[in-house]
């Protein structure tokens, strides 16, 4: 069976969650060069949380892109796999929304969208094939 329109489309959006994962990673990281150098002079605590939470970004886009191969394949258990983290997602969307931060609010929508395309269509009996 072929992938349905939808699957594709949801996998577009998961592969560009991912990349927008590794981007947002990156800039953390070199955003931190400069704001780091200061912050181990004065002591922020702040800074630590914020390499562990690139660091964890970047792993979840790792792992991202690691199960879209299976989820592209057909494999329930990589679309499962997404929806968690899409979910988990969403979760911090809605906890960043409340600071009034725009992006937040699109990252909402948009795994929202890829969750809900993943499971329309074809897509139920596409992921039921994949399993054969």
């Amino acid at each position: 069976m072929n992938r349905p329109g939808t699957v594709t489309a949801s996998l577009i959006l998961w592969v560009l969650a991912a990349i927008l994962g590794i981007i947002g990673s990156i800039i953390a990281f070199v955003g931190l060069g400069a704001a780091g150098a200061a912050a181990a002079v004065g002591g922020s605590g702040a800074t630590g949380f914020i390499i562990v939470g690139a660091i964890v970004a970047l792993v979840i886009a790792v792992v991202q892109i690691a199960v879209l191969v299976k989820f592209a394949q057909g494999r329930n258990w990589a679309r499962i796999l997404l929806t968690i983290i899409g979910v988990l997602a969403i979760i911090g969307a809605v906890g960043n929304g409340s600071n009034g931060e725009g992006t937040s609010w699109f990252t909402l929508a948009f795994y929202i969208l890829a969750i809900v395309l993943a499971y329309v269509g074809g897509a139920n009996e596409f992921f039921r094939r994949g399993r054969r």
